[in-house]
């Protein structure tokens, strides 16, 4: 429901700048730009989603954050129509999640690293990232995100 989710993200990430409440500005800051993506409005998703970046105020968010952010950033760069940007963003977010070894992480950045390479180049392209991307949610219980693998999956296999 990103419709409904934009205006209250807005707000607080309005004021995660207001307090100085850095610490869940970049977690914000990714839903915003993931909710303004989704709602039709890549370029503006890129902005935000790019000033988080370029300042480096991620930074002050955990990891988690940090990944999440980046495949903010991804997706509104590749809506954006800039898909070699994008998956370099991509391929950032997934480097950062490895890096913290956190199975989550690694199981989001795969998925997105999946569906946008599916998306640029070929349905097939992106199978292998979403095969371990389920492989990852179903073990660790990430009902949500092992039933998206599942339908990326079976969308790309020959009938």
């Amino acid at each position: 429901r990103a419709h409904e989710a934009v205006v209250p993200l807005e707000r607080a990430r309005d004021l995660c700048f207001t307090l100085n409440f850095f610490v869940m500005g970049p977690c914000v800051t990714g839903w915003l730009a993931n909710a303004v993506t989704e709602i039709g409005q890549p370029a503006r998703a890129r902005e935000i989603a790019a000033q988080s970046i370029d300042t480096d105020l991620y930074r002050h968010g955990g990891r988690y954050a940090w990944v999440f952010v980046h495949i903010a950033l991804a997706e509104a760069l590749f809506g954006c129509g800039e898909t070699k940007a994008a998956l370099d963003k991509v391929e950032t977010a997934l480097d950062i999640a490895n890096t913290s070894n956190e199975p989550i992480q690694i199981a989001q950045a795969l998925f997105t690293r999946g569906r946008l390479r599916a998306k640029a180049q070929s349905a097939g392209a992106g199978l292998a990232d979403m095969r371990a991307a389920l492989a990852l949610a179903e073990r660790h219980g990430l009902d949500p995100l092992a039933r998206a693998c599942r339908r990326v999956i079976d969308e790309a296999a020959p009938n």
